[in-house]
């Protein structure tokens, strides 16, 4: 099975990178085959590798979305807007795309927030019916207020 995974790749963060090494050595162990959405797609399919895709680019996102049976948004601190509503608005759009296109969507590994009120509210409409797995209480605690 194919995996599209999101996350902060291919802009250098070791945090992030770490975190895509760990997911992608799993999913083969597992017998998945990893896409991973990147900034720097051929970088990341030669450090990784495993399939990468553009994160930014439309047509390179859809394709690699339509390519996969699932995506796995996570890990790190994707969901929040403290430091940047578009960063929300990117990582629930990605969501939101794979969804339209069938594609079963997981949170995995994140912690959730900070929200403002209309981050929230984004964030429960986003995610109704969605597997979390969140990787703090704090987080969870958040979806619960949510």
């Amino acid at each position: 099975m194919r995996v599209a995974v999101s996350g902060y790749y291919g802009f250098g963060n070791t945090g992030d990178e770490a975190i895509a090494l760990a997911i992608t050595r799993e999913l083969k162990a597992a017998g998945h085959t990893p896409l991973l959405l990147s900034n720097t797609p051929a970088e990341t399919a030669r450090l990784y590798g495993s399939e990468s895709a553009p994160r930014m680019q439309p047509v390179g996102l859809l394709g690699a979305l339509a390519r996969s049976q699932v995506l796995l948004s996570g890990g790190g601190g994707l969901l929040q807007d403290g430091t940047s509503a578009r960063t929300l608005t990117y990582y629930l759009g990605v969501i939101r795309l794979a969804r339209l296109l069938g594609k079963r969507a997981v949170v995995f590994n994140q912690s959730v927030g900070p929200l403002s009120e209309a981050g929230g509210r984004r964030v429960a409409a986003a995610l109704g019916g969605v597997p979390l797995i969140v990787r703090d209480r704090g987080s969870l605690e958040t979806l619960r207020g949510l």
